[in-house]
């Protein structure tokens, strides 16, 4: 087998079992998106936070038919008061819209990406325009 082969077939290990150890939820975001280094089409997401790591760790997203997208968590925020529901958290700078924090339901810390090389140059220039809030929503 070559190296690459396993390089993969590591990497979609690694990813399953993060999967199958992460809460996982069901989000539909209206609008196409960057998180990480990849541009994501708007559409129907599963959202899976390994936990095991306590406020840091990993967060992975899932569409079907897609290859699942790994992101690490660049650090927790504590808020007051928890969530009914968990929210995807996205900052929009003009028309581009920049996956921020993961917030679950009933925790009161949030997961903050870290900001894309793209998003960083954006926020030099001005603060995100808005905010926007994806709440999860019930299985299909």
């Amino acid at each position: 087998m070559t190296t690459r082969i396993r390089i993969l077939l590591g990497s979609i290990l690694l990813l399953t079992a993060t999967m199958a150890s992460a809460q996982t939820v069901h989000f539909t975001v209206p609008f196409s998106f960057v998180a990480g280094s990849k541009n994501l089409p708007a559409g129907d997401y599963i959202v899976g936070l390994n936990t095991d790591s306590g406020t840091r760790g990993t967060i992975v997203l899932r569409r079907d038919g897609q290859q699942p997208i790994m992101l690490l968590v660049a650090v927790g925020k504590e808020y007051f008061v928890a969530p009914e529901h968990s929210q995807l958290v996205f900052h929009r700078y003009g028309t581009s819209f920049f996956l921020a924090e993961l917030r679950t339901e009933g925790d009161s810390t949030g997961r903050v990406l870290a900001s894309s090389d793209r998003e960083k140059e954006m926020a030099h220039n001005s603060r995100p325009d808005q905010k926007i809030v994806a709440e999860a929503r019930n299985r299909p």
